[in-house]
Order: structure tokens, then sequence, then C-alpha cells
């Protein structure tokens, strides 16, 4: 039976998957443990890349889900799950962005750490996730391993997040950005305990968006970048791109599109089969970039 077809109205409308602490992710596991995922030939492309003196960067990512609980005293222990994504920093290219914790491969580094992942030494991929994984094959589950071993080693770094800490859900289809060599691998975490943050100084701040958000469709938009001012004379409109408009506790609007936004996307179609609605002729937000938005793409 297909994830769509699991999918009640009821389940969507009333929001209570979203409430089950145990029910949403046994469905993200199940979901991403029938999917196609792609690690393993899209790294055997990029290494043939190398070989051939062609630059293409391979970063891993890792799409955080946290259970946090209302607070209500009539309804204790009561909660929903919430996204949470990093907000890029000014030192850090594509600054002002929501995006997910991760960065580049390592490739001395990360390959030692996933035999520990591998070795139970870091309890992160244990129960159902690890057995959808494992029977993709071994090389599909080595390179998922590998690439959830640069996303947990990223994460710690950038918002101090432990691996102890995270419970791995599944693994995502790769994402290419083919003008810029650099192929992302995401992969979907659960966190297990609250954890003080550390930010590092590529990130600004977290921004937590309930999973719910994304099935108002009064949430969506479309987002144009604004070119520099010379160039606005052309008679071109510049693209839309769909967006998420979220406003966070503070007041302040938060936007997520772009790349991430595509990831979250697939990932609630591939687990919940929920499509993004149509954005033609909704409101649309313009913003000018940072001069250095797209400086170092390939560095990080």
């Amino acid at each position: 039976m297909s994830v769509e077809n699991k999918c009640t109205k009821e389940d969507i409308m009333d929001f209570d998957l979203f409430k089950s602490k145990n029910g949403f992710p046994d469905r993200v596991m199940e979901g991403l443990g029938n999917i196609r995922v792609d690690f393993h030939e899209k790294l055997n492309y990029i290494n043939s890349l190398r070989k051939a003196n062609e630059s293409h960067l391979a970063a891993g990512i890792l799409l955080i889900l946290e259970y946090k609980e209302s607070g209500n005293p009539l309804n204790p222990g009561e909660g929903e799950f919430f996204f949470q994504f990093i907000k890029r920093s000014d030192v850090v290219p594509q600054p002002g962005d929501l995006s997910c914790p991760g960065g580049r491969l390592d490739r001395f580094l990360d390959p030692l750490l996933s035999i520990l992942i591998m070795s139970g030494m870091f309890p992160v991929v244990r129960g159902r996730a690890r057995v959808y994984a494992s029977e993709r094959g071994r090389d599909h589950f080595r390179t998922i391993r590998l690439f959830l071993a640069t996303a947990l080693r990223e994460s710690w770094e950038e918002i101090g997040i432990s691996p102890f800490n995270i419970s791995f859900l599944g693994a995502l289809p790769s994402y290419t950005f083919s003008p810029a060599r650099r192929t992302i691998f995401p992969v979907a975490g659960m966190v297990k305990r609250t954890f003080p943050l550390r930010l590092n100084e590529e990130v600004e701040k977290m921004v937590d968006i309930p999973v719910r958000a994304f099935f108002d469709e009064a949430n969506f938009a479309n987002f144009i970048i604004e070119p520099p001012l010379p160039e606005r004379q052309s008679q071109d409109y510049p693209p839309a791109y769909p967006c998420l408009v979220f406003t966070d506790k503070d007041g302040h609007e938060e936007i997520l599109w772009g790349a991430t936004y595509n990831i979250v996307m697939d990932f609630l179609h591939m687990t919940l089969g929920h499509r993004q609605p149509d954005t033609a002729g909704r409101r649309t937000i313009s913003r000018s970039l940072h001069p250095d938005y797209m400086r170092y793409l390939n560095h990080k």
C-alpha cells in the first residue's frame, strides 16, 4: 500500500498525527524506508568527476524534527512536532536564508565517524530505520551512513547537538545545484531530548516551524529576488519562487524558500503524500539579497 493511500484526510485536517510522539516518527520511517534513494549512485558520479579533475562539492545535511510540549497545564505532555532550521549568519554564503545544519563531506574524518555509527558507539541508527536502510544493500547503507556522519558532525559544530541525541529516521533523494557543481545529501533525524543551543559564528539563530504550518495554504507565497539597481531597468521580470512564510513567537516574519523549501516539501510528499499548493495569484514577497550572498558557494 502506498504512503499516499495510508495518509487519510482526517490525519491532515485534525493535525492529530503531528501531535503523536510515536505515531509521526513511525510514519516518517515507513515513508522514507520505501522510497528510492540515490546516494550511492550520485557519490560514484561525483567521485568520477574528481578523478577527471572536475570540481563538485558533496554535502550532508540534517533535516531535524523535534517534539515540543505545549506547556499547557490542563494537558500535560501535549505537544507537536516542529522542523528546526538554522538562519545563516553574514559570515557564510546565502546569509539570512533558513536551512538545515550541514556542510561538505570530510573524506578523511567522516568515513571514520561512519564506522563508529555502524559499531553502535553512537546509537543513532536503530530499530526500523536501520532495517529499512540495511535492506537497500551494503553499498547503499554504507553511503547513507557516510552522509549521516557528515550531517551529525556539522550539526554538532553549528548548533551543539550531540549525535547521541539524534535518532535517524531515513534518507531523502539527493538534491543537485548544477550551476554551482554542488549536491546535497539530506538525512532526517529526530531530537530525543531538548538540548541547550550552542550556535557557532555561522548561525544567526534557530527557527522552529511546526509541521502543521505546511498544511495551511495561507502560509504559502511567491518569493522574488530583486535584481541589483542598475539592472532594474530591464523589462524582464525576475522569476518567482514558491515559499513558506512563517511568523515566529516574537513577530518576526521568516521565509523558507529555495533548496531547503524543496527538500521539506519532498519530505512531506514522500512521508504523507502532501503536495505544495498552487501559489499562482498568492501574495508576493520581494527582497534584495546580501551583496555577498553567493560568495564561497563551492566551499561550504
